[in-house]
């Protein structure tokens, strides 16, 4: 997760997450905003604003993804073999 690392404003975010666009960054921030996954911090000097996780993302961050993405690692050459072997049966990807 890209919070993870502390306070980002979106365009790091919007650099730093490979595949996510201009378009869609905002509106995850806003749902995530909105959960109370994430607070919006602006600065009052510049008005620029950044991101960070709630208490609430972090236990998020911290469980279940973490849970999850260490399943993913661990799994990973299964996950592999099993679409090849779909691929191969079917004659297409996914």
């Amino acid at each position: 997760m890209a919070l993870r690392a502390g306070r980002r404003r979106r365009i790091d975010l919007l650099n730093g997450i490979a595949g996510v666009s201009d378009k869609v960054l905002p509106q995850a921030l806003r749902r995530l905003h909105t959960n109370g996954l994430i607070t919006r911090i602006t600065a009052p000097a510049d008005r620029s604003v950044a991101y960070e996780l709630s208490e609430l993302g972090g236990s998020l961050a911290d469980g279940p993804l973490a849970a999850l993405g260490q399943w993913a690692i661990d799994h990973v050459d299964q996950v592999l073999a099993a679409r090849e072997h779909h691929g191969a049966r079917s004659g297409s990807p996914g």
